[in-house]
């Protein structure tokens, strides 16, 4: 019976969700469009097929609304949204491998952001006195931590829940607490405040 139910939701989903699906198509095939052909990288580390995918992870929708630019804000209506706000495709480039994980009231919005942002639920990154930050590669972002303000985040970064980070973190450290602190710098234990 679960089969079942799975199969007609499925179904539903592929129904709702195809005009996605064909413009994601034309954007990557017919135009070339680079940030599309991104998409194909945030999704590389699911076996799903784009319709079970955007039924079992709905917050895949904003990453491709986000992916596709103005031309998703109709197809909002029809193919539904999610508590998630990601920056604009033309204001904010956006490296590929992005990984959500149920990202329920999280707001990206930088200067820019680099390959293999990971984040979790509650994520703020935004702006403090009208300055953004600027996100390396690999960077892990923990549950309901905010990044904020005019700041550089390094490359092989992770910051851990509920950290308030508005200084800038350097290459390979690990952050924690609030205030934060580095406790972990280029492999080594370290205990340095920001």
């Amino acid at each position: 019976m679960k089969l079942f139910l799975y199969f007609i939701l499925l179904i539903i989903n592929s129904i709702r969700i195809f005009p996605l699906f064909l413009i994601l198509r034309f954007y990557q095939n017919i135009l070339k469009d680079q940030e599309a052909l991104k998409f194909n990288e945030d999704i590389s580390h699911f076996s799903d097929s784009f319709f079970s995918l955007l039924l079992k992870r709905p917050e895949y929708k904003m990453l491709l609304y986000r992916r596709l630019g103005y031309i998703s804000y109709p197809l909002k209506i029809i193919c539904g949204t999610y508590p998630c706000v990601i920056g604009n495709k033309y204001s904010m480039p956006l490296g590929g491998g992005v990984w959500i994980d149920h990202p329920h009231g999280s707001y990206i919005n930088a200067q820019s952001v680099g390959k293999n942002l990971k984040i979790k639920h509650n994520v703020t990154i935004g702006n403090n006195h009208n300055k953004l930050p600027i996100i390396g590669d690999n960077v892990f972002i923990g549950c309901g931590a905010c990044v904020l303000g005019g700041i550089t985040i390094g490359n092989n970064v992770s910051i851990g829940a509920n950290c308030v980070i508005v200084k800038d973190i350097p290459d390979n450290a690990t952050v924690i607490g609030n205030p934060a602190i580095i406790v972990k710098l280029n492999g080594k234990k370290v205990s340095i405040k920001l």
